[in-house]
């Protein structure tokens, strides 16, 4: 008898299992009738996750970047200030950027923001015995920052896994790592630091920018040319 209840009783689960599956898909990715699962998962809620995470970093690199300038550069014109040859270049024209693929826009976000983790963990070094404020404000910025992470990290993997194959780099994208790629640099004057911490906030700024239109993109469910 006992047997028999417990048989029933996982019959029953594995019954319900699969009417949860056929109606909800699997971790809220809807199945479309005819397609397998992995092909066609649906990624916009993670994205609208990312979505969100992206506009609340976006806002605190741009109040971080304007409080820096404020108090360590006051009176300096900032307006025309090169971002310098370690930051990237997310300058695109509208028509490139609407034809990129969606494995590529997760791709480069994720790349560089990376690059840009190493760059605040450096920071704190070389900002240490400055303002509270700035601190406390940097280390929710830098726990966002790797919060955002792990979501594009796991978007990427299951990119990868609906269209069961590995995703090359590109050259371009190959191209703008070997330029993020770190390298030791000689000590610089403290006037020089400044200027360059100006330049990673402004610079994480602009590849925020870029990446919050990206996600939007995206968690709309839009599929440009060659995604």
């Amino acid at each position: 008898l006992l047997f028999t209840f417990s048989s029933l009783r996982l019959g029953l689960h594995l019954v319900l299992l699969s009417l949860l599956l056929a109606r909800n898909g699997v971790w809220g990715f809807p199945k479309t009738p005819g397609h397998p699962l992995h092909g066609l998962m649906d990624l916009r809620n993670e994205f609208k996750i990312s979505l969100k995470l992206a506009r609340k970093l976006l806002s605190e690199i741009r109040s971080l970047a304007c409080l820096f300038a404020d108090t360590h550069l006051a009176g300096v014109s900032l307006d025309f200030l090169p971002l310098g040859e370690q930051f990237p270049n997310v300058t695109v024209n509208f028509k490139t950027w609407l034809g990129l693929s969606a494995s590529k826009r997760l791709r480069s976000l994720s790349g560089m923001l990376s690059h840009f983790q190493s760059k605040l963990r450096d920071l704190k070094v070389s900002e240490r015995g400055t303002g509270g404020p700035f601190r406390r404000r940097l280390q929710v910025a830098k726990l966002d920052l790797r919060d955002l992470q792990r979501h594009l990290h796991f978007q990427v993997w299951m990119w990868m896994i609906g269209h069961e194959s590995p995703v090359e780099k590109d050259d371009e994208e190959k191209g703008l790592l070997r330029r993020l790629h770190p390298t030791p640099s000689p000590p610089k004057s403290s006037w020089l630091q400044m200027i360059q911490t100006y330049q990673l906030l402004h610079s994480l700024e602009l590849v925020l920018a870029r990446g919050v239109r990206d996600l939007l993109l995206l968690s709309w469910g839009h599929k440009p040319p060659g995604t």
